[in-house]
């Protein structure tokens, strides 16, 4: 899922974690946040 320009999103199933990535050239995958899903939707949005 796409959150945000090529930021993408994925959900943990087991924990309640979303895990904020990007791809970059060459397929290197940068994690730029590992947020907790129960906080409020905006905490820390900002930095993404």
């Amino acid at each position: 899922m796409i959150a945000r320009g090529d930021t993408r999103r994925a959900l943990m199933n087991r924990f309640p974690y979303v895990i904020c990535f990007r791809i970059l050239p060459g397929g290197v995958i940068r994690v730029t946040a590992v947020k907790h899903e129960r906080r409020h939707p905006s905490f820390r949005s900002d930095r993404l």
